[in-house]
């Protein structure tokens, strides 16, 4: 039976589910349809603004204003655009243009910026990789991607699939180098190209975790791209003179937003090393030093640098604008205390699964110590149409909660070769035009009465690790293919420290009688099995192997059989707790090792630690990490660089390296700092 008057309905479907018109207007579904390589979807006809137009138009027009600052110098509007025309002509002619894709594995440098916008001027799709994620996995997403050109240097090109090596074009390579310096920098145009770029055409494709043991791309079209950066030109914070961090993984898609719509609206993207980025204290500093004023990322990892910055004593003057997205935005201590340091601060709440790009933002600013503990999804952007539907598709009350659906002009084709995916999550739209799509998102919201989204979860396994979405199912197929492994499943744990951990729990092949089966974390465990039997470590190397370092189980926990509900489902409530347990190994036998074991402990919240412990094996990550080199800063006054404890995870491996110094360098004490420091050259 319905249960909503008509006023409410007409609520529901007019006002609240778009607050907006499109950026561009595009039918969703036309009769001149193209095909869509892989996609299983067709394109709609149409004409109108193409990101290759939107892109080239500010190039052209950007003039002197820097518009990319990294290592290797800073890039005004009009040298990045002639750097991207020129690349872009040399693209089109190893064979990238519209309905094609190009791979970019390129680190993170005004190389990669360039190499990106080249691609989408050229009128092709760009598939952004991580030259650090394990090369099998790029190997895969290199073989369901397909690109026509694998744009790299030649410090990676060593490390990809030789199925592609007759596609690569290696940015440093001296004839490509020259080829590149060859071709026209003027703006290219359709005459220049294969054929001529149409909205609909791919801008972009990006892989996300598979349930199925296999990572799925995320093809998006022109439409939903330009859509996107309209809207953000036009709606929030930002512009000319402002200098945004390029600061997210590329990998994520709110990558695509915070370095184009930068672009796109005359704004400076300042590009930081990875060893900065993964150093909560280096980025503090170097936000400081390059005056960034924007800054998007996952909620942890933007709380890692604001307790950071509260550790170093620094208000991060310049920064007004944090946009964060991928978690549930909740405000901590260190968070009110940045938001509340000075006036104009403002927290932009971003949400938008990668099949569609953002499609609600909820802002604050003001007074923050007003400010909820976890803001709401907020209202949707102009282009879309957001259902919140029942089980039977009927449309939730305000107040109820429901599984949100999206549609509009933000949707992606779908998922590239596979069909059946595709048609699974990209389904009939009932309340749009003849022939519309909405997708099924999986998340659980419900409307407020003042026509706000809510977030309130999943409906269905599917967590967020440090911002990405990870599959479970897929990192349960990887750690089963570990020949010891007869049985295993992953589960998400949250630890007493507050993060979401992995936990795989495994039956081994053999059933060998050495394993405790009583929960007991064994991942740090280095005593073989009988004969050579199961090894916990050698799993999670196996599956660090094949997976990036944020999809790889915490622990690995050894059961007998896995427990089964009596209908034969897997009874998670019946899964042992997993117990990281330090101390096993060597006492302290310095001052140095004591106050070292005595900080991961209290860091990783555990009752002790010995020497022989690896900080990752008892449950510690990057964002840990980041708080670990903070606590050593203010015990032994020492400096040390991050990488160092992914290098020497032991409390052992770690003292011999304070003790050789190398890198490290004692930290100033805070009265010590001279009142005046000479600006360095850039700053001049």
């Amino acid at each position: 039976l319905p249960v909503l008057d008509p006023a409410e309905r007409e609520l529901l479907l007019g006002e609240w589910i778009s607050t907006g018109q499109a950026a561009v207007t595009v039918p969703e579904q036309g009769s001149d349809r193209g095909s869509v390589p892989g996609s299983g979807v067709a394109a709609p006809g149409g004409s109108g603004v193409t990101v290759a137009g939107l892109l080239g138009e500010r190039l052209s027009v950007g003039g002197d204003a820097p518009a990319v600052v990294g290592a290797g110098g800073e890039l005004s509007f009009s040298q990045l655009g002639a750097a991207v025309f020129r690349l872009a002509r040399v693209l089109i002619a190893h064979g990238a243009g519209p309905e094609r894709v190009v791979a970019v594995v390129v680190p993170r440098s005004e190389s990669m910026v360039v190499a990106m916008a080249a691609v989408l001027v050229s009128g092709a799709a760009y598939v952004p990789m991580d030259p650090e994620h394990p090369a099998e996995r790029l190997g895969v997403m290199l073989a369901d991607a397909d690109p026509v050109v694998v744009v790299t240097v030649s410090s990676v090109a060593p490390r990809l699939p030789g199925a592609v090596a007759g596609r690569l074009l290696v940015l440093d390579d001296p004839v490509v180098v020259a080829e590149v310096d060859a071709a026209s920098p003027e703006p290219v145009v359709d005459e220049d190209r294969l054929c001529a770029a149409r909205p609909q055409h791919p801008a972009y494709l990006v892989f996300t975790s598979g349930s199925t043991g296999r990572p799925k791309g995320v093809l998006m079209p022109g439409t939903g791209l330009v859509n996107l950066l309209t809207w953000h030109r036009a709606n929030l914070p930002g512009g000319p003179g402002t200098r945004t961090a390029q600061f997210t993984a590329v990998t994520f898609d709110f990558s695509v937003q915070e370095i184009f719509a930068t672009l796109v609206s005359g704004g400076c993207l300042v590009v930081p090393s990875d060893d900065t980025r993964k150093d909560g204290t280096a980025m503090v500093r170097w936000l400081d030093h390059h005056r960034v004023g924007q800054l998007y990322g996952p909620t942890l990892t933007i709380e890692a640098i604001f307790e950071s910055a509260r550790e170093l004593g620094s208000d991060l003057a310049s920064l007004t604008d944090v946009f964060q997205g991928g978690q549930a935005f909740t405000i901590s201590d260190p968070a009110r205390e940045f938001y509340a340091a000075g006036p104009g601060r403002r927290a932009h709440n971003i949400y938008g699964p990668a099949e569609t790009h953002m499609v609600t933002t909820f802002s604050v600013d003001g007074d923050a110590r007003g400010w909820p503990s976890e803001l709401p999804i907020g209202r949707p952007i102009g282009g879309t149409r957001l259902y919140v539907l029942d089980g039977g598709l009927g449309l939730a009350p305000p107040g109820a909660p429901g599984e949100l659906y999206v549609a509009g002009a933000v949707l992606a084709r779908g998922y590239a070769g596979r069909f059946a995916l595709t048609a699974e999550r990209f389904v009939a739209d009932p309340f749009g035009p003849a022939g519309s799509r909405m997708y099924r998102t999986g998340d659980v919201v419900r409307w407020r009465a003042d026509g706000v989204l809510e977030y309130l979860g999943r409906a269905d396994d599917q967590v967020k690790i440090r911002g990405f979405r990870v599959e479970p199912g897929e990192v349960a197929a990887v750690v089963a293919a570990h020949p010891a492994v007869g049985q295993a499943v992953v589960v998400p744990w949250r630890s007493a420290t507050g993060d979401t951990h992995l936990i795989a729990y495994t039956v081994p092949a053999d059933r060998d009688d050495d394993h405790d089966g009583d929960g007991r974390t064994t991942a740090g465990d280095d005593r073989p099995g009988r004969d050579g039997g199961f090894d916990p470590r050698a799993v999670r190397d196996f599956v660090r192997g094949r997976l990036p370092d944020f999809m790889v189980p915490s622990a690995v926990v050894v059961v007998e059989r896995l427990p089964l509900t009596p209908n034969g489902k897997l009874d998670r409530a019946a899964l042992p707790a997993p117990r990281w347990e330090g101390g096993g190994g060597r006492a302290p036998r310095t001052p140095r090792e004591e106050v070292l074991c005595r900080l991961f402990a209290r860091v990783l919240r555990v009752e002790r630690v010995s020497v022989d412990d690896s900080f990752f094996d008892l449950g510690g990550h990057s964002l840990l990490a980041t708080r670990l080199i903070s606590e050593i800063r203010e015990e032994l006054r020492a400096e040390l660089p991050i990488r160092h404890l992914f290098e020497a995870p032991t409390v052992a491996e770690l003292a011999e390296r304070l003790d050789q110094g190398g890198e490290v360098q004692l930290a100033l004490g805070r009265r010590e700092r001279p009142e005046r420091v000479p600006l360095s050259f850039a700053q001049r």
